[in-house]
């Protein structure tokens, strides 16, 4: 899984949480798209407001490429 959040308390409680349940966790997405290409995760966890990258544009990349379409993409929303 491939966790996208700039809440820097609320990433590490994902990871933790995921990391526990047995998850392969990365939180490198600073490559955005090339990144999610890299890792290949199954999930990526899409905050609405990821530093340097717009949740928007992200999500439409992955889910506008053959390669990544595929790939799951929970969205967290405050409030």
């Amino acid at each position: 899984m491939l966790v996208v959040e700039s809440d820097d308390s609320l990433r590490d409680n994902i990871v933790t949480v995921l990391s526990a349940a047995g998850f392969e966790v990365s939180t490198d997405y600073g490559d955005g798209i090339k990144t999610v290409l890299a890792f290949d995760p199954d999930v990526v966890v899409l905050g609405a407001d990821p530093p340097q990258l717009d949740c928007c544009d992200l999500l439409s990349e992955i889910k506008g490429s053959k390669q990544t379409h595929d790939i799951r993409v929970v969205m967290l929303s405050p409030r």
